[in-house]
């Protein structure tokens, strides 16, 4: 009974420390716009503008996970690359205060798909179709 229990404890540590790195923490405010992009992750796209009209310039950002476990192979047979890059993305959204700091205005990461999908393997990455985020 031991072994089980702590055969269980070890999955769900497992499974957590996963799920973590696909949803990472972002800070609540920072010096600069590096300080919100968790390791592991890369900018996208970057816009600047004032959203919440405090003559501030605001910033929305696009992330992208860059863990190769993301990156599968597609199945024999099935149309599209080779390879298909399922890493999750992240919109962060920054307001600049009066003190120079950035405060996370908000976050959301299911808003922008992956780059490849393994339903539609052939559709082509609807986030670099476009001119990226933009305010």
């Amino acid at each position: 009974m031991r072994l089980f229990l702590f055969a269980y404890t070890c999955c769900l540590v497992t499974l957590n420390v996963f799920a973590q790195s696909n949803n990472p923490d972002v800070p609540k405010s920072g010096n600069n716009i590096k300080a919100f992009i968790p390791k592991g992750w890369k900018i996208l796209s970057q816009s600047k503008g004032d959203l919440n009209k405090d003559n501030l310039p605001d910033e929305a950002i696009v992330i992208e996970n860059t863990n190769p476990k993301n990156i599968i192979a597609n199945a024999e047979g099935r149309m599209g690359g080779d390879t298909l890059n399922i890493n999750p993305r992240m919109l962060i959204v920054l307001f600049k205060t009066s003190n120079n700091i950035y405060s996370l205005a908000a976050k959301n990461i299911a808003f922008i798909p992956t780059q490849n999908d393994t339903v539609s393997t052939c559709l082509a990455d609807p986030f670099q179709d476009s001119e990226g985020v933009f305010i």
